[in-house]
């Protein structure tokens, strides 16, 4: 197996995901480099979240056999590896949005986090999308390229 860019080209869903993962990057984030989690990109490290919920742990027999109260109580291995990767990236975004929330508008391109910075300084502090809010969004779009992805392979 070849790896470039922490994605194995094994197969063409291999293929799909790194290209709407560049796709993705480039839409939430823009040019700007964020900051990396565990060597990935915040798309890869949602992947890779996405791979430890919905494959690991779900296929897990002993989370299986136990209806899932293994999971629910991060119990076991990939649960765990879920959870700190998860805070991870919810630090990384919210470390992102900081930053850029102190970055002057005439300095913003079209990235959605731009966009998303930049309503909230036009808006009164009760119309503000919060930080909670934005990551949460932030990683149900790149959940929804992975999907289509795989959909399409």
């Amino acid at each position: 197996m070849d790896e470039k860019d922490g994605y194995k080209s094994v197969n063409m869903a291999y293929f799909l995901l790194d290209i709407f993962s560049k796709v993705i990057n480039e839409v939430l984030f823009g040019n700007k480099d964020t900051k990396k989690i565990d060597g990935m990109t915040v798309p890869m490290a949602v992947d890779e979240l996405h791979e430890l919920l919905a494959d690991s742990v779900i296929r897990h027999p002993l989370n299986s056999l136990t209806g899932g109260l293994l999971g629910k109580f991060k119990l076991i291995e990939p649960v765990k590896k879920a959870w700190a990767l998860g805070d991870k990236i919810k630090a990384v975004i919210t470390e992102e949005y900081n930053k850029r929330s102190d970055e002057p508008v005439e300095e913003f391109t079209g990235n959605i986090l731009d966009l998303v910075v930049k309503h909230n300084k036009s808006v009164p502090e009760s119309e503000r999308l919060p930080v909670s809010e934005v990551v949460g969004n932030c990683v149900f779009i790149k959940l929804a390229s992975v999907d289509t992805a795989r959909n399409a392979s």
